[in-house]
């Protein structure tokens, strides 16, 4: 049975009562609707277990699992600390439990976010530089290695108030770049829920269609793709069916607390 984690928002009422009247209770009508967030347990690929995730008590990641799409066993472990305006995640490899790297989220202001991969020896490899645009998230990606260079940076142009985006990934002022075009619902995206919270974006709904591009228009197949989505009774889906350019299908399932 899925665990619910209900949210309830009350409309405080403050009115003044005489000693021969009792205090009333707050009227029904002023009380706004149940939510009912699920939380994501569990996600299989063509049956096999794909991810996996565990919560602290605020419904913050506390550790997840990535398993191998071959056999569906464990891979990677990933643990999750916060403290401040920071978000650490260690990760390890499921069977010998030997650290493989770090990731390091940091809130430097309002507008800007850093993002510093470091590999299993502490040491910075990659670095992203967020900048926050509006109520869909970011809008650009400024990427670099540990020395500097410049990586492939993307700028986002959000479409419409579902989040739908098209993604441009290019080399500094290189005319040539990729396009990633997602389409977005207007349901959950229980991925949201595992997000960091601090790249965390609720306006971003469900992606039902994905378009990678080149700039000349030329399409990959083996990643674009469109999906038939099946939901449940509070509209979190449940099965995920991506249909991709060059024939391949791949079924996604969803399970919840």
């Amino acid at each position: 049975m899925m665990r619910l984690l209900t949210i309830t928002l009350i409309t405080l009422l403050f009115f003044s009562c005489s000693k021969e009247e009792p205090t009333s209770m707050t009227d029904p009508i002023d009380m706004e609707p149940v939510v009912e967030v699920l939380l994501l347990k569990e996600v299989r690929l063509n049956d096999l277990l794909y991810s996996s995730y565990t919560y602290n008590t605020d419904s913050t990641v506390l550790q997840s699992i990535d398993y191998s799409n071959v056999n569906g066993l464990p891979r990677f472990i990933k643990d999750y600390t916060y403290e401040g305006n920071s978000i650490e995640t260690k990760v390890t490899y499921s069977n010998t439990g030997e650290l493989n790297s770090t990731i390091k989220i940091t809130e430097v202001n309002d507008t800007e976010l850093l993002e510093e991969f470091f590999d299993n020896q502490g040491e910075l490899v990659i670095f992203n530089t967020y900048t926050i645009g509006d109520d869909c998230g970011f809008s650009n990606i400024l990427s670099a290695d540990s020395f500097g260079n410049l990586l492939p940076s993307t700028r986002v142009e959000y479409i419409d108030e579902n989040c739908s985006a098209i993604h441009y990934s290019q080399y500094g002022d290189d005319p040539e770049y990729i396009r990633w075009e997602y389409t977005r619902n207007d349901k959950f995206d229980p991925f949201n829920i595992t997000k960091h919270p601090l790249l965390r974006v609720e306006g971003q709904k469900m992606v039902t269609k994905l378009v990678r591009k080149t700039q000349a228009g030329s399409i990959s197949t083996n990643l674009s793709y469109d999906t038939e989505i099946e939901y449940n009774e509070f509209d979190f889906p449940i099965k995920d069916t991506r249909t991709y350019g060059d024939g391949d299908i791949s079924m996604f399932t969803y399970e919840y607390y």
